[in-house]
């Protein structure tokens, strides 16, 4: 009974809050921009357990007369509770709707999760563009989240056009600011961007996060272990690559096996390389097996190849005819080739090539308009000619 008198108080509230936006006043609660403020602080006092106890419900009377006050804060932080029902009943409708009117005043908090709801299609409908304008005001406030989901969109080109010049200099007002995925970003662009490679300041931005980030972690590891692009030092690769593995990284701990293999910044254990290579083949699914082989069958550094293992992979998961597709014969057509029996990576490229037009859908675009025709007829002359096919470094 209590929760429901809750939410009612908010619910009845809030037509008086939208009436208030749109007129400027309501009979009966007319207020100054001080007497909001001081409703304000005394919501988010209660809130925090300053004024009574610490317990969300506690503070909804305060922050529903401070919402029909007229406060942005105080709206975006019951629209919070609604949402995830802290405090509250869950109710994501309404949440929304509150949400709606804050971002509307203003309030960049609103603002940045009406834009991942967007971007997500939750609760609402899917709309990069609603996304790009919320993220865009809440950018334009300040907010590096914003500024970093903003510069994703023009990455991507969704809800705007791809940009990648906006993409770097949204990056790095958010990484100036501290956003620890746009100092991930940015690090990791200055170490494969032809236009802005800058391996000090890669080095420097992935150094900031890598001990929380998996991604900023598995990537200072590897260029440590190549050391094309600085000092290769084997220990710092193999702490990064640990660490990255400590958060959980699985393409870190095939770097950790390659490693441990070869005995690089760590002790040598063939035994312990083949438990951690087993230990994520197995837990992983038909697109991440796929991923792994493709790793070991086309890898530019000799040390991160391993054919037979591919060819294993690949061909454990195509024993089932539903696991068969154009794009994973291709991966066991390239694992046959790093391993050196280039007559069945020519019959497996083919059988590739062939399978592009069963996976036709019907009234699509003909087979030989697929854009990875070209690439596997490549790969094809590739092996006809007894050669390997690698990624570019």
């Amino acid at each position: 009974m209590q929760w429901a008198v809750l939410l009612f108080s908010i619910l009845a509230w809030m037509p008086f809050v939208r009436a208030q936006d749109v007129a400027g006043e309501s009979a009966g609660f007319d207020r100054t921009a001080a007497d909001v403020m001081v409703l304000e602080q005394r919501a988010f006092a209660a809130l925090s357990g300053v004024i009574g106890r610490l317990r969300p419900s506690a503070a909804v009377p305060e922050l529903t007369e401070a919402a029909v006050a007229g406060s942005s804060a105080a709206m975006e932080q019951l629209a919070s509770m609604l949402w995830y029902g802290e405090g509250v009943p869950q109710s994501k409708d309404e949440a929304v709707r509150m949400l709606r009117r804050a971002a509307e005043l203003g309030n960049y908090k609103a603002q940045v999760f009406l834009g991942g709801l967007h971007l997500f299609g939750e609760q609402v409908e899917q709309d990069f563009l609603q996304a790009r304008v919320w993220f865009e005001a809440a950018a334009n406030q300040g907010d590096a989240f914003a500024m970093f989901e903003l510069a994703e969109l023009y990455g991507n080109g969704l809800g705007v056009e791809a940009d990648d010049s906006k993409r770097y200099e949204l990056l790095t007002r958010a990484a100036e600011l501290s956003n620890p995925d746009a100092q991930r970003e940015l690090g990791i662009l200055h170490f494969h961007d032809a236009v802005r490679r800058d391996y000090a300041k890669a080095f420097y931005l992935l150094e900031l996060v890598a001990e929380e980030d998996k991604d900023a972690a598995r990537e200072l590891g590897y260029q440590y272990l190549l050391g094309q692009h600085g000092e290769q030092n084997f220990v710092l690769a193999a702490k990064w690559i640990s660490k990255a593995v400590d958060l959980g990284d699985a393409t870190a701990t095939l770097l950790l096996a390659d490693i441990t293999e070869d005995g690089l910044g760590v002790e040598r254990d063939l035994e312990f390389a083949e438990q951690l290579r087993a230990e994520i083949i197995a837990t992983s699914s038909a697109e991440e097996l796929n991923d792994i082989a493709w790793r070991y069958a086309v890898a530019p550094q000799e040390l991160f190849r391993n054919g037979p293992l591919a060819v294993e992979v690949m061909e454990d998961l195509l024993a089932s005819s539903d696991m068969v597709s154009a794009t994973r014969l291709d991966t066991l057509a390239a694992a046959y080739a790093e391993a050196g029996r280039f007559d069945d990576a020519i019959a497996t490229q083919e059988a590739a090539i062939a399978q592009l037009s069963a996976e036709r859908e019907p009234g699509s675009s003909p087979p030989d308009l697929d854009p990875r025709l070209a690439d596997f007829r490549s790969r094809l002359d590739s092996y006809r000619s007894g050669l390997a096919y690698r990624l570019p470094e």
